[in-house]
């Protein structure tokens, strides 16, 4: 299975970046946030939502991600099994999350304050998704991620632009349909409460895992680095573009397998 060829010029290509990222650069459409000015329009609202406290429990618990507006902006209110699992699970990472910001701060010539913002951002997710697919190790998925679409600091990669890709993966829809994104989001629920660029982040983010997995089990034999540039080839439709990622991957490794 091979994704279909991206539209680059050799100067593109040697630079490292995704399709998306470089129409996006073109049009000037980068989307930028401010610590002042977050852009969460859109996007999953946090669990403390009024129109959630002010629910009985036996509403709480039959609500169902109902979409709502508050000033033109959609809000989703997640169910309260889905704030209990969310309180449990991702609060088991807040140490784990802290010690890895502390090497990310020690390794600045890898990390900018924007990657840093990122990985604040996605890391839970990231880590909950690696647990239930565990060929993928997290940082996998946050390479991936910024190569795709600069953590879904993209329009046209939600606005159809790219198509057949969408989303902060850019996953084909012609070959990986929505019923595929369900089928891999399954016991992930829980991570519609943490808000994310956009709504549909980590239901995308754990399909590209699912789809990563299932390459690197295809390739293990061959032994789990050679799977995980296999994997990355076919990720990406060639060699170049997943050279980078994987060498990317391989200094992530180094820094934080130990912790991970």
């Amino acid at each position: 299975m091979e994704r279909e060829k991206r539209i680059l010029t050799p100067r593109r290509v040697a630079a490292g970046l995704s399709a998306v990222v470089l129409i996006e650069a073109a049009a000037g459409n980068v989307v930028g946030r401010s610590p002042q000015t977050p852009d969460y329009s859109g996007n999953i609202r946090y669990f403390n939502d009024t129109t959630l406290l002010n629910q009985t429990p036996a509403q709480q618990a039959s609500s169902s991600y109902l979409p709502s507006k508050e000033d033109g902006v959609t809000i989703v209110i997640p169910k309260a099994k889905d704030i209990e699992d969310f309180n449990g699970k991702i609060k088991k990472q807040e140490n784990l999350q802290q010690e890895i910001i502390g090497v990310i701060k020690e390794n600045k010539g890898l990390f900018n304050s924007k990657k840093m913002e990122d990985f604040k951002m996605y890391y839970p997710i990231y880590q909950a998704v690696s647990q239930k697919y565990p060929e993928v190790d997290w940082y996998l998925l946050w390479i991936t991620h910024e190569a795709e679409t600069g953590a879904s600091n993209s329009k046209v990669a939600f606005n159809g632009g790219s198509y057949p890709y969408y989303g902060g993966m850019q996953r084909n829809v012609n070959i990986w349909p929505q019923s595929y994104v369900n089928e891999s989001f399954k016991g992930l629920g829980f991570l519609r409460a943490i808000p994310t660029r956009h709504k549909s982040d980590a239901m995308e983010i754990a399909a590209a895992a699912h789809e990563l997995s299932d390459n690197i089990k295809r390739y293990l034999s061959l032994g789990k680095d050679e799977a995980v540039f296999r994997a990355l080839s076919l990720y990406t439709g060639g060699e170049y573009l997943a050279q980078q990622r994987f060498g990317l991957w391989e200094k992530y490794k180094k820094i934080f397998s130990s912790i991970s």
